[in-house]
């Protein structure tokens, strides 16, 4: 089974101490705890996270492959630079791997989840971070 990871800022989870930014959120943390425990598993990992210094944009670990993309600077603006760039890549990713199930974090990765899963009928598992999480209560 292959699972796409939308919303995940960094990774690894403290990729971005290096550059002294923010660093990431619990979605990383919370990532790793479910890769770990089906590491057992018939199961790959894809991952659009965004890029540091120092890190390949294409990257593969056992079951993980990690595509990072430059992403403009800030809090808010990684975010939504992210979603963009997801949002274009997203497609040609799903193909390449035969992606089954796309797991989201994050209020604009869950958005656009939701908006490639009716497309191209693959069912999403969203989960709510982020400041808009009341928004789904």
């Amino acid at each position: 089974m292959n699972i796409l990871q939308l919303g995940i800022k960094d990774w690894p989870y403290s990729s971005g101490k290096k550059e002294k930014k923010n660093r990431g959120g619990g979605t990383g943390k919370y990532c790793d705890v479910l890769f770990e425990a089906l590491g057992d598993c018939d199961v790959n990992f894809f991952i659009i996270t965004r890029k540091h210094q120092g890190q390949d944009s294409v990257e593969k670990k056992e079951k993980l492959t990690i595509y990072r993309y430059n992403t403009l600077p800030g809090r808010k603006i990684r975010h939504i630079s992210l979603a963009i760039i997801t949002l274009f890549k997203v497609l040609r990713i799903i193909r390449k791997h035969k992606i089954d199930i796309i797991h989201s974090h994050m209020f604009l990765s869950n958005v656009i989840a939701i908006f490639i899963g009716k497309i191209l009928k693959i069912p999403v598992l969203i989960v709510p971070h982020s400041a808009m999480y009341h928004k789904y209560l």
